[in-house]
């Protein structure tokens, strides 16, 4: 009774529309709970002003970005948490 059958390659296309929905959310880095991910000097470049943080295309781009970050310093413990831009702005 109105219940349609999903195939398994139904399941596929509805995960695939999932990822080119989330892929396309512009992002911003938090490392630890104090500072962001940001253009310029630093190991890694950071700033303490969320509109100081470098917008990434993508969360692609952002787990890039931190994934050279966590290169700078392979012996410390740093959290970096990936964050939809628009909110909190």
């Amino acid at each position: 009774m109105g219940y349609k059958t999903r195939t398994p390659k139904d399941a596929q296309r509805i995960m695939q529309m999932q990822v080119v929905k989330f892929s396309n959310i512009r992002c911003i880095v938090r490392i630890d709970n104090n500072a962001y991910l940001t253009d310029g000097e630093g190991d890694p470049p950071r700033t303490l002003l969320r509109e100081n943080a470098k917008v990434f295309i993508n969360r692609t781009e952002a787990e890039k970005a931190v994934s050279e970050a966590r290169k700078t310093h392979p012996f410390r413990d740093v959290t970096y948490r990936i964050e939809d831009e628009s909110k909190h702005s």
